[in-house]
């Protein structure tokens, strides 16, 4: 604070070369904070023992990974309908009177030729 805040009261702003700049730091700083919005990640990250047995951490090559988004929940897929079928129709058809027994041989000759 300056003698000239004290001066004129809590109304004063007080303005100089060094505090504009820091007062707009401050600001962007306050603004980013504010909009800041966290997001999850994953860090891939492995301890390994070389064949000596020195022990070293080693870090993915591409650092952060988002996590994947869960799939949204479906309903489960329909089932395929089967082709509507229509009931067989029977047809009847008309009656016959069956052939005659075909006589061969000496039968023939008992019941006699048939024509």
């Amino acid at each position: 604070m300056s003698l000239a805040s004290f001066r004129y009261g809590s109304d004063y702003l007080s303005i100089g070369r060094v505090q504009t700049p820091t007062l707009r730091l401050v600001v962007d700083r306050e603004l980013e904070r504010r909009a800041f919005v966290p997001v999850p990640y994953w860090e891939i990250k492995a301890e390994l023992e070389a064949g000596s047995g020195e022990r070293f951490t080693v870090d993915h090559a591409n650092g952060r990974f988002a996590p994947s988004p869960k799939p949204a929940r479906r309903s489960p897929a329909p089932r395929p309908t089967p082709p509507r079928s229509r009931p067989m129709q029977r047809r009847r058809a008309p009656w016959r009177r069956p052939a005659p027994f075909q006589h061969d041989g000496p039968d023939e000759r008992r019941f006699g030729r048939r024509a």
